[in-house]
């Protein structure tokens, strides 16, 4: 194998590694946003369901239990 060969698939290697480790960034970036996104509905629902009266929310959680077939 001649050191122009080498130095190419040395190079091909290296552009391997590269892509890879942009593709692995970009898919920690998407996740870790997802993650933050969903974070902030989670607070944002638990303040709202604290906010809301109490005979309502108790009245949404029992019609599931007491109804029957």
């Amino acid at each position: 194998m001649t050191s122009q060969e080498q130095a190419e698939l040395l190079f091909k290697k290296h552009e391997e590694l590269t892509g890879d480790q942009v593709a692995k960034s970009e898919y920690e970036q998407h996740a870790r946003a997802e993650r933050e996104k969903m974070a902030k509905l989670r607070a944002l629902r638990l303040a709202r369901d604290a906010t809301a009266p109490a005979t309502k929310r108790n009245r949404s959680q029992d019609d599931g239990k007491n109804q029957r077939a």
